[in-house]
Parts: structure tokens; C-alpha cells; sequence
């Protein structure tokens, strides 16, 4: 029985292994395609607004910019968050051996 929960033990750890690994490529390959995107457009922009505003534009921009990013890294940190926490079935498992081994050993003494 025993050995059954250490492979569960492992095989979660390998899904939670992967479910990270999984949300960072992601999430880097995101930032750079979003990045590339953000900044061509934002040249454009600045490219089209009038000489002298141009530097109200730029820094409109960068605000902007900035407060997006602070958003999307909090709600990355909010998707990685793992309510459950990191082995919740094996513990779920580990707890009803545990209450079928006393209700065992409680029948051995009677």
C-alpha cells in the first residue's frame, strides 16, 4: 500500500512539474510576442500624433504600458496559485488508509 502512495506521490509531482513548466513558457512567449507588438504600435502612435505632442503621447503611453503590466503579473501569480496545494490526493489517500488502519486495529482489540 504503501509503495501505491509513493507513485501517486511522484506522478503528482510530475503533473505539477509539467503545469508550471507549461505556464511559464507561456506566459515568456506572450510577453515577448506582446512586447514586440506594443512597441511597433506605439511608434505608430507616436509617429501620427502632432510634433508637439508628441511627448504627452510617449508618456501616456508608458503609463499605460506599465499598469498592464502590473495587472498581467498579478493575475499570473493569481493562475499559478495552487488552492489545493502540491499532493492533495495523496493526502486525501494517506487519510482514509490512516481511518481504515484504526478502524482496523479498533476490530483487533475487540
Amino acid at each position: 500500500m504503501l509503495h501505491i502512495r509513493i507513485e501517486l506521490i511522484e506522478t503528482e509531482l510530475e503533473l505539477e512539474k509539467r503545469r508550471l513548466f507549461d505556464g511559464i513558457l507561456l506566459a515568456a512567449l506572450a510577453m515577448m510576442m506582446m512586447s514586440v507588438g506594443l512597441l511597433l504600435m506605439s511608434g505608430l502612435i507616436i509617429m501620427l500624433v502632432m510634433e508637439g505632442n508628441r511627448w504627452g503621447m510617449t508618456l501616456s503611453l508608458s503609463l499605460l504600458f506599465i499598469s498592464l503590466g502590473t495587472l498581467l503579473i498579478g493575475l499570473s501569480r493569481l493562475h499559478l496559485k495552487n488552492p489545493a496545494g502540491v499532493f492533495h490526493a495523496s493526502k486525501a489517500e494517506l487519510q482514509s488508509d490512516d481511518a481504515v488502519l484504526k478502524s482496523f486495529n479498533a476490530k483487533k482489540r475487540e
